[in-house]
């Protein structure tokens, strides 16, 4: 019995080992940074950036049906020339809206964060995107 346990779990760690070796898909064309570019947070010498041109999220016909309201928070980077990267969900509302959010965030434009006031980096920002029915 001892015998086959062992032969069992050695025929299942190959599985873990194989998937591990496979080689990493291309980088992403739209990456924020170089590879060893740091990605900053806002505060001390790195200042924020500011939205330059915003569109507004559309609500969904099935949010709408079910009266559905709330804040989405979507977590982005904003990169060195302005652009948002990584655009993704941190606090979902569902029924839609999220996609609609992502959409509408990928279509801003930013000045870009500054280092010191002088250099361009790249930054992680979160944005609450707001659902209410007028």
């Amino acid at each position: 019995m001892r015998r086959q346990f062992a032969v069992a779990l050695l025929t299942l760690l190959p599985v873990p080992f194989a998937v591990a070796q496979q080689p990493t898909p291309p980088s992403d064309p739209t990456a924020p940074t170089q590879a060893n570019e740091p990605i900053y947070k806002v505060g001390g010498q790195i200042s924020a950036p500011q939205v330059k041109h915003r569109v507004t999220a559309q609500y969904t016909d099935e949010a709408k049906r079910a009266n559905s309201q709330g804040v989405c928070l979507i977590g982005l980077i904003v990169n060195a020339q302005g652009n948002p990267v990584n655009v993704h969900v941190v606090r979902s509302l569902g029924m839609g809206l999220d996609e609609k959010a992502i959409e509408a965030i990928r279509q801003y434009k930013f000045r870009p964060a500054m280092k010191d006031g002088k250099t361009p980096v790249p930054v992680m920002v979160t944005i609450e995107v707001d659902f209410r029915l007028g």
